[in-house]
């Protein structure tokens, strides 16, 4: 895959996962926090992928930290 491919791939999956949780806790987030969760997760994978190339996508890697951007 190009690179620019595994990024959009990696973002839709980034955003399916915040959308996930955010639809299980039953919260309706700003847009704004919503940007702000799906950018740092995003920039926390790119820190992934950097560090080694060929790591898929885990969601579990970020359940914890989306549920805590997400508590009530």
């Amino acid at each position: 895959m190009r690179p620019s491919t595994v990024d959009l791939e990696r973002l839709k999956a980034v955003v399916q996962v915040v959308q996930s949780v955010i639809n299980r806790k039953r919260v309706k987030p700003s847009p704004e926090k919503m940007a702000m969760a799906v950018s740092e997760l995003y920039r926390l994978e790119i820190d992934h992928i950097v560090s080694d190339p060929k790591a898929e996508f885990d969601p579990n890697r970020h359940i914890g930290i989306i549920e805590a951007m997400f508590s009530k």
